[in-house]
This record gives C-alpha cells, structure tokens and sequence, in this order.
C-alpha cells in the first residue's frame, strides 16, 4: 500500500518517508515510532541508531521546514544531507563500510521509489544536455570491487 501511494503521490511527508525507510532498511538499522507527535518521539528513545542516522533525520526536518511530522519534503535536500554526513565521515576517519553502505542503499531507495520527486537542473545548451544523458552511473560497491581487483 505504502509503495503506490509514495509511488502516485506528487510530493511525500516526513513521516511516510522516514517509515518507508526504516520499513526498507529494517528495525535493526532504524527504529521510528510511525504514532509520533514530533521530531524528538519520532526516534524511537529505546532504539539507539548510529549518530549520523539520528543526525541525518533531524537534518531532512530542518532543512525542509517542516512544521510537523506530515509536513512535505524535498528528495534532494535529502540526499543533500547524506552526501554530507558521507562526506564528513569519510574526513573523520569514521566510516566504514557498512556505515557507507548504509547511507548508499538510503539513496537507492529514494531513487528506486521516489525518482518523480527528484528535480534534477535542465542545461540551456544542447550540447551540455548530450553530453551529460550520455553519463553513466556505476554503483559505488560495484567500482570498489573492480578497482581492488584490478590490483591483484
């Protein structure tokens, strides 16, 4: 039920977004409470996520102006926010791979389910616009593998 409405929808809530998450991932990497009247309930007290998830979370509600929980979002404020804690893990020294693998499968979901709400920059220039559906897009674990073999 919650992939056709997510699917249908022109816009997603907080709320529905972060469950479908969670729902995604597992209770193991995410606990919410989906019953929640704000932010600080919404992650369960009892559950204790990574700080980043909690970080990236609260993030996507700021960022967003949400007033509540069913307040809409914007998919690329999201990945926005997990490009940046990706980022500034890696400059901490504080990531490793699961903790990556994490932050990309999120992204693949929203891909996967939310691309209608993706907006993406349009080029004036026909040329940029060739160049750039001409690009490919390769999974990180994916080059990982294929450059650690090509060491061998």
């Amino acid at each position: 039920m919650l992939h056709s409405e997510a699917e249908s929808s022109a816009t997603v809530s907080f709320r529905t977004f972060w469950q479908y998450i969670a729902d995604e991932l597992g209770d193991a990497w995410l606990g919410l409470n989906p019953h929640a009247g704000n932010l600080k309930e919404f992650i369960v007290l009892s559950y204790d996520p990574k700080e980043y998830m909690r970080q990236i979370i609260e993030q996507s509600y700021k960022r967003n102006d949400c007033s509540s929980l069913d307040s809409d979002i914007r998919m690329n404020a999201v990945l926005d926010i997990l490009g940046e804690v990706a980022y500034g893990l890696r400059g901490e020294h504080k990531d490793d791979l699961f903790d990556i693998e994490l932050l990309e499968e999120i992204a693949w979901h929203i891909g996967n389910r939310f691309s209608h709400l993706i907006e993406i920059e349009q080029k004036a220039n026909s040329d940029d616009h060739q160049a750039l559906s001409g690009a490919t897009v390769i999974s990180f674990p994916n080059y990982r593998i294929r450059k650690a073999n090509a060491r061998l």
